[in-house]
């Protein structure tokens, strides 16, 4: 009896996703990162239907996607997948916290009423916020789809950390512990309180 259809097209899906992982294990990610070309790779679980995850992205999806991959861009350009990635965790931390907003971009974006600081600061820099490091742009939008999708299977890489600060600046922030030094980025959770 002949294969199905969707027997055979599982199996090109599944042989794909193993070729993806071991493009990825075999250090090509951040070489091919075009999502363009619909060549968004991630390590997941064989038998998770990557399909279906990313058949059901809506507009509000990529504007969320968006501004997500801006964020890493402009707030860790120059450090890497691993950089931007802690980026983005601090960010989905935030969200899981129930202390912030409860949208990504509302937490990218947000900025105190009072002095006008806002979370991360190349949104309030005055700076000309242009993309224009193509590779980097490509690498941080791979990222944030990514991330969007499956960060709930992904580790987070800053132990559970909701704010960082770059190394060469030292704001007094009191009760909070490090948790890990990425790049040139230093990551914070709240201490533990004392019982």
């Amino acid at each position: 009896m002949a294969a199905s259809k969707g027997f055979w097209l599982k199996q090109v899906c599944n042989a794909a996703l193993v070729g993806a992982v071991a493009f990825v294990v075999g250090g090509y990610y951040d070489k091919a990162a075009d999502w363009k070309a619909h060549r968004v790779l991630v390590a997941v679980d064989p038998g998770h239907d990557v399909q279906s995850a990313a058949a059901g992205l809506k507009d509000e999806d990529f504007r969320q996607i968006d501004c997500l991959a801006r964020n890493m861009y402009f707030e860790a350009r120059s450090q890497g997948q691993e950089g931007m990635k802690a980026v983005s965790d601090v960010v989905f931390n935030r969200l899981k916290s129930g202390l912030f907003p409860d949208s990504v971009c509302q937490i990218i974006t947000q900025c105190s009423p009072t002095s006008g600081v806002c979370q991360f600061s190349w949104f309030h820099d005055g700076r000309d916020h242009a993309i224009r490091d193509k590779a980097a742009w490509d690498l941080a939008y791979t990222i944030a789809y990514n991330e969007w999708l499956y960060h709930e299977k992904m580790p987070d890489s800053t132990g559970g950390a909701t704010r960082y600060h770059a190394t060469y600046v030292s704001p007094a922030w009191g009760g909070w512990n490090q948790t890990v030094q990425i790049g040139l980025h230093r990551f914070f959770k709240p201490k533990a309180p004392q019982s």
